[in-house]
């Protein structure tokens, strides 16, 4: 059986510049990480495309279709084709923590 792949349009951003303009995909992005989990078998993956799908996004599409290369989650963009990634943070400086507005806290009973 093929892979059944996921396509979004819109749905992640992949810098802190780069807005989401379609939350709504972003929803269905989320859906095909959960089918991933339901369907390991037969689970290709999930892949976010640019607002515009050009040649050259085109082309690093069905690239990435033909070969994953090991990745379930991708955005292909013009410029590259990106990976989720979890990425340690340096620690800055702690500060006192002032929430403005409603605040709901879960999981503190510890």
């Amino acid at each position: 059986d093929a892979p059944l792949w996921c396509l979004t349009r819109g749905a992640v951003a992949v810098s802190p510049g780069e807005s989401v303009p379609a939350p709504l995909q972003a929803a269905v992005h989320g859906l095909g990480r959960v089918a991933a989990l339901e369907y390991p078998h037969r689970w290709g993956g999930t892949v976010d495309l640019p607002d515009t799908l050009d040649e050259r996004s085109a082309e690093r599409l069905a690239a990435v279709l033909a070969d994953p290369g090991g990745e379930d989650q991708l955005a292909v963009r013009p410029a590259a084709v990106f990976g989720r990634r979890l990425a340690a943070v340096r620690t800055g400086t702690p500060r006192d923590w002032q929430p403005t507005g409603t605040v709901l806290i879960t999981g503190g009973t510890g």
